[in-house]
């Protein structure tokens, strides 16, 4: 329930941006999450954790779900328009990424990503 609360939050930068503040504080909420669904200590570092439940940190997951939608329309999965946002954030990827034809192996690329 928790995540899918916060999920919703994170829909909002779409069309609302968030400041750096608001980003921190639901970074915060995401590590608290994760760190009481694992049993981890506060001082945990907290990237292994959210890389263990599959968890993308908030500043990456505002820009991977439109990115993987982004991908699903140009592989003709969906017939979704997207305004700005989406070229924008397709533009932004390293070129590489544009052909890519497995979409498991783009959400790989994009967790990587994050992850460095």
């Amino acid at each position: 329930m928790l995540l899918s609360r916060l999920n919703w939050i994170i829909a909002i930068p779409l069309f609302n941006c968030l400041n750096k503040s608001s980003l921190n504080r639901l970074q915060s909420v995401q590590n608290a999450a994760g760190r009481l669904l694992t049993n981890s200590r506060k001082r945990s570092d907290i990237v292994p954790i959210l890389k263990s439940l599959h968890w993308l940190p908030v500043s990456f997951r505002i820009s991977f779900t439109p990115l993987v939608l982004i991908f699903k329309a140009l592989h003709a999965k969906t017939p979704q328009a997207f305004g700005i946002v989406a070229p924008k954030l397709w533009n932004e990827l390293p070129s590489f990424f544009h052909f890519i034809n497995s979409e498991e192996a783009f959400k790989t690329f994009l967790f990587r990503q994050a992850f460095g």
